[in-house]
């Protein structure tokens, strides 16, 4: 059963790796503007998104989620499959799930 704390985190976790995969389209059109340190800053904030998500997922595969967490991780699954091309352009890593 999971605790309250690891409740909040994923779902801490859920909203920030959502609210930044919906920016991904924003992100892709400014990207050839950005300077060196502005994409290199980019980058390192996607890798701690990145380390939020092994988090949620490990919650997902030992049942400490709550099942609308589960409906949203989903959610979020499929949308990362979906910008699979702009995160590919993008150089971007995503952890195997």
């Amino acid at each position: 059963m999971a605790t309250a704390a690891t409740l909040r985190k994923v779902d801490a976790n859920l909203q920030d790796i959502g609210a930044e995969i919906d920016y991904l389209p924003i992100i892709a059109e400014k990207w050839s503007s950005l300077s060196d340190s502005n994409q290199v800053s980019y980058l390192l904030e996607w890798d701690d998104l990145m380390d939020g998500l092994k988090f949620v997922a490990r919650a997902y595969e030992a049942g400490d989620m709550t099942p609308v967490q589960q409906v949203r991780y989903k959610a979020l699954l499929a949308k990362l499959k979906e910008y699979q091309p702009i995160i590919q352009r993008l150089e971007l890593s995503v952890p195997k799930l």
